[in-house]
């Protein structure tokens, strides 16, 4: 019989596949996950805008801001 651990109330099958580590648990995704037709709007300065997007569009998030949230996600 699998071991099964329970994660955030939901019973799931222990395996090699979901091991949290520190290498998968904060993996960056520069895609935009809550823009919106205003988001642009919304970062209508331009030197703004530099700071976190690497678009006009406001859709791909910059590198330097996707380090800075990783870093602040694995402090233990």
């Amino acid at each position: 019989m699998q071991e099964r651990i329970q994660h955030f109330g939901i019973w799931i099958k222990k395996s090699e596949k979901n091991k949290i580590n520190r290498e998968n648990y904060a993996v960056i995704n520069k895609c935009n996950s809550v823009w919106s037709p205003s988001t642009p709007a919304r970062y209508s300065d331009p030197q703004e805008r530099k700071k976190y997007f690497e678009d006009n569009e406001c859709t791909l998030y910059c590198d330097s801001y996707c380090e800075e949230l990783q870093e602040k996600c694995l402090i233990n």
